[in-house]
């Protein structure tokens, strides 16, 4: 009886050992996979970042695209002619 108290107990220890060597593994894993995470969540940012940047670069040169084309438009119909402003006329 003794003896069977002490096989079961080396089988207890093995079952132990091997279930803290599984949560260890499970742990460095998780880590790894959070670490991974973080660093994807950095890059969306980095990359929402860097999108709004250049949609604000985008709408400025759209606004200042707009100014100069009324400048123009403005331009044409102070001073030159309208019938040599219009697209398709001999210019004579």
């Amino acid at each position: 009886e003794l003896e069977q108290q002490q096989e079961e107990k080396l089988e207890l220890e093995e079952k132990y050992s091997s279930t803290e060597e599984q949560v260890q593994k499970m742990t460095a894993k998780l880590e790894k996979l959070w670490n991974r995470h973080k660093q994807t969540q950095e890059e969306v940012q980095d990359l929402q970042q860097e999108f709004q940047t250049e949609r604000e670069d985008m709408l400025d040169t759209i606004r200042d695209l707009r100014k100069e084309v009324k400048l123009v438009c403005l331009t044409i119909e102070n001073f030159i002619p309208p019938e040599r402003s219009e697209v398709g006329l001999p210019d004579h």
